[in-house]
């Protein structure tokens, strides 16, 4: 079962000079707001997809995010929005995937890519957020044939302002054995009407054109 909402309207738009007419049908998927508590707690999270980004156990002494096991051809996404200046850094790996392509985690800031791996190593990456409000994306994509037990995992997630201050994920109050997480789905709506107004919904929305 997918964890989103999907909708769509036509639309239509005349141009007054020409009398130039177009229609077309807008849609949009809003993903589904999440609880993790292994991402930080002053930032809203959604989910979804194929799937949801749910918190893990313990790997490595460190306390992931982890998506796509027990999918086949699927995409799970998550999101947040980060108000810059600021750096995002995190650690990243793809476990049990072999090393292929047929795997493959992404990082996006406003639908822009930032990176990509398909390795079973941890790697420290981070990305660096300009002034304003921007939609931060982390989407894991497992092709046909991928293994069923390959999972994507995100620790160590800490959002960095120009002024020093920050949040982590990093903290002796997480619970080793948290495998819950998933979404709540409340509120997400209401938000995202707020985003609109800020004109950043065309990120969460994940809106296509048709």
């Amino acid at each position: 079962m997918r964890s989103k909402i999907e909708c769509e309207d036509r639309v239509r738009a005349i141009d007054s000079g020409s009398s130039f007419e177009l229609q077309g049908v807008v849609g949009a998927t809003f993903l589904a707001q999440a609880s993790l508590s292994n991402a930080p707690a002053s930032s809203r999270w959604y989910t979804g997809g194929d799937g949801n980004w749910q918190d893990g156990g313990a790997v490595d002494g460190r306390q992931p995010l982890v998506a796509g096991r027990g999918f086949e051809d699927s995409e799970t996404v998550l999101q947040t929005l980060v108000t810059g200046p600021a750096t995002v850094s995190f650690e990243w790996q793809v476990s049990g995937g072999n090393g292929n392509t047929v795997t493959r985690l992404h990082s996006r800031l406003d639908g822009v890519e930032q990176g990509a791996t398909s390795s079973s190593g941890w790697q420290t990456r981070s990305v660096s957020v300009g002034a304003g409000t921007h939609l931060l994306e982390w989407t894991f994509t497992k092709r046909e044939g991928a293994s069923l037990l390959a999972e994507a995992q995100l620790a160590s997630l800490q959002v960095t302002s120009k002024d020093g201050s920050g949040d982590s994920t990093d903290d002796d109050s997480t619970d080793d054995d948290s495998s819950g997480g998933g979404s709540s789905g409340g509120g997400s709506v209401g938000w995202l009407g707020i985003l609109l107004l800020l004109g950043l919904g065309r990120g969460l929305m994940r809106g296509r054109r048709g």
